[in-house]
């Protein structure tokens, strides 16, 4: 990521480069994502109304069976769980544009970039 690329995502937020920076760094961004645990919390009923007959032929359905099995979750539930935590654990490292609510960087990226200074 290059001097240019960050000033556009500061300039997302409306907000000088030094103060993006500042910002990000104590993890105060205006309109972030929640935190992971409050996500979870908050996807423990999530329903995604999952077809699992149509699954039920996929050369892949005896594993995730096997894995539902041994994690003591019913199918549904670890097919959906699984589902959630890949969507947090992107979530948990999207920069979103507080103008379009798109994502427009990654933490690791910018993380990066501040180590390097």
């Amino acid at each position: 990521m290059n001097t240019t690329d960050i000033e556009s995502i500061a300039n997302e937020f409306g907000m000088s480069v030094g103060r993006f920076l500042h910002l990000f760094k104590l993890g105060k961004l205006p309109g972030q994502l929640p935190n992971r645990q409050f996500s979870q919390d908050q996807d423990n009923d999530i329903d995604l109304r999952l077809d699992l007959d149509g699954m039920k032929k996929s050369p892949a359905w005896k594993k995730i069976k096997r894995a539902a099995d041994f994690s003591g979750q019913t199918v549904k539930e670890f097919v959906t769980e699984t589902i959630m935590e890949a969507v947090r654990a992107d979530e948990e490292i999207m920069i979103l544009s507080p103008r379009t609510g798109k994502p427009i960087c990654d933490r690791w990226t910018l993380d990066e970039l501040l180590d390097g200074d």
